[in-house]
């Protein structure tokens, strides 16, 4: 009866060290001014097309729209006035926060993702969009205005890419 008890726990045990250890091994390659991107090792030069195809597949989900699986903003302004917008689905549980000195509101769960979720759903960024073009996007999308000392976003796609992009004027 022990053998049979510890040789569930032992496959149990080595189940979730398989599982949990898939995906700690990224790697940052820098791309043009501050932008970063983050990949798993193992990807070849068809990776952005693949991308591409599974985002465009994965809009037409029912349970989340949204190509991505963690998104955060953080805009400063004079004065210490910043804009925050985070997201993030992790197994299954949605995450959300606003935190917008601009008009005094801070919201968080479902109150906040339901204020995210149409706002993420216009946003039209991919891996490769050039960084002017995200700043643009998001600050139209967001009505954030464009006088911001510090423009910080950090995206993780569907595929666990990592995109970071950064300005600061």
């Amino acid at each position: 009866m022990k053998k049979i008890i510890l040789l569930i726990f032992s496959s149990i045990l080595l189940l979730g060290f398989v599982g949990c250890s898939s995906n700690e091994e990224n790697s940052k390659e820098p791309v043009e001014n501050d932008t970063v991107v983050e990949t798993e090792e193992n990807t070849n030069d068809d990776s952005d097309t693949e991308s591409k195809n599974e985002d465009s597949n994965e809009d037409s989900s029912s349970s989340d729209s949204l190509n991505f699986t963690d998104f955060e903003l953080e805009v400063d302004y004079d004065k210490n006035i910043e804009y925050e917008a985070e997201y993030e689905l992790n197994n299954g549980s949605i995450e959300a926060k606003i935190e917008d000195d601009l008009n005094n509101v801070k919201l968080k769960d479902e109150e906040a993702f339901n204020k995210l979720k149409p706002i993420l759903e216009e946003l039209n960024i991919e891996q490769d969009t050039p960084k002017e073009d995200v700043i643009n996007e998001v600050l139209t999308a967001f009505e954030l205005p464009d006088d911001y000392i510090k423009f910080d976003l950090e995206i993780t796609f569907e595929n666990n890419t990592k995109v970071e992009f950064n300005d600061e004027k």
